[in-house]
């Protein structure tokens, strides 16, 4: 006899009492159990609506199936695709979300670093458009992700992207189709520096290779983007390289946050450091540096952006760098890792590092919260900042400056 393994659902009226991280609209049961859903765009706290839900052991998890009462500043998105595309789920609200956002956040603080914490907020600005888009092409169909899954949604442009990026869409995909690229399946990255710079193209298959947009076609590239920092000077990376998604409104904010931290030492241990961005920016405030990223396209840029500098550069996998690291109390280690956070055994080992002061830096909050957990031990939390550095979509960038608990 086959085990019938259909799932028992049952429909839920009721409303949102607040959003929470990841932009899960949180309600409550008649008997208090909590209840977690997910709609096609972000919930507003105080709509009423009607979802289909699925108990789990302790709360109850489900998919909005209609907004029976909006709140009133809800807007009908400006994107065509934004119901579908897996990208930018706060379109619904109106300032690009920010708001929505900032409440997200301090439920997640609250709950993970405890209600008393104080943490400062940046807004995005007008300016605030991202500068690498990752499309994905199947079947001779090229788009992003569809919400929650792999599906294609086509697109014709993103107005998260830089216009020039945003407009590239359109010439990417008729480059497949004419032969000026080739139609290879899987992820394609845009990438574009500053404003009077050419887009370049580039495919997962070879990081080595790229194509630069000139006019209506595509040609053969260095793969060289840059953004102008303040004193005038570019600094370099090349495409296949990690650099902020926001480029020019990161740059902005992490220029101020540093100089709001007062940041300087002796050595700054970069680590996650990609192109060298933040000791680029730190440059008159330490007397030597070392940067350490996996990535080779990384160092490579690394090595021209801080030629002029006491700087040592290093290919090597962090968790194994950060285990033989020397640090001393006149040190500040930066970190910045992917989206998914520090390992278990690089916070081990960080804990048991001299450097006076730490700098953790993330874009997933639940992971960051994670790992400030796991430094707990070894560092102290002194400041704390977040950013939104990526409108309309729920994720944040977020800063943590941690004392060494040693003295």
């Amino acid at each position: 006899m086959s085990e019938d393994r259909t799932v028992a659902t049952e429909l839920f009226e009721g409303r949102i009492e607040r959003l929470g991280w990841g932009g899960v609209g949180i309600a409550r049961h008649a008997d208090g159990r909590i209840i977690l859903l997910r709609h096609t765009l972000a919930l507003f706290p105080g709509e009423l609506v009607r979802a289909e839900i699925e108990w789990k052991a302790r709360h109850a998890e489900g998919r909005v199936l209609e907004i029976l009462e909006a709140d009133p500043q809800r807007i009908t998105p400006l994107c065509p695709w934004a119901a579908a595309c897996g990208g930018c789920d706060l379109q619904g609200a109106p300032l690009r979300g920010t708001e929505l956002k900032r409440l997200m956040v301090a439920d997640l603080l609250a709950k993970q670093l405890g209600p008393e914490q104080d943490w400062e907020w940046s807004a995005a600005d007008d300016n605030t458009l991202r500068n690498v888009i990752q499309l994905h092409l199947a079947d001779g169909r090229l788009g992003y992700h569809a919400r929650g899954s792999h599906e294609l949604v086509e697109i014709g442009k993103c107005m998260a992207a830089r216009p020039g990026l945003s407009a590239s869409i359109g010439h990417l995909r008729a480059g497949i189709a004419n032969g000026d690229l080739p139609a290879l399946e899987g992820r394609w990255e845009l990438v574009c520096g500053n404003p009077e710079e050419p887009v370049i193209a580039w495919h997962e298959s070879d990081p080595r290779r790229f194509w630069e947009l000139t006019a209506d076609s595509w040609q053969d590239s260095e793969g060289k983007m840059s953004f102008l920092l303040r004193d005038g000077a570019p600094i370099v990376n090349l495409s296949s390289g990690f650099f902020q998604t926001s480029g020019g409104a990161a740059i902005r904010w992490f220029r101020a946050l540093f100089g709001r931290w007062q940041l300087s030492g002796d050595r700054l241990h970069d680590l996650y450091g990609g192109c060298g961005l933040f000791s680029r920016l730190l440059c008159d405030s330490f007397s030597s540096f070392s940067v350490v990223d996996s990535s080779e396209a990384s160092i490579t840029s690394a090595v021209a952006n801080l030629s002029g500098q006491s700087a040592r550069c290093f290919q090597r996998e962090v968790d194994s760098y950060i285990e033989r690291m020397q640090s001393r109390p006149n040190d500040l280690i930066i970190l910045d890792p992917p989206r998914s956070g520090l390992s278990r055994t690089a916070c081990k080992a960080l804990c048991d590092q001299g450097a006076g002061a730490l700098v953790l830096i993330g874009c997933d909050g639940a992971a960051f919260c994670r790992d400030m957990a796991r430094l707990d031990s070894g560092w102290r939390l002194e400041k704390l900042e977040v950013a939104d550095l990526f409108p309309w979509t729920v994720h944040c960038e977020f800063a943590a400056l941690l004392l060494n608990r040693a003295g």
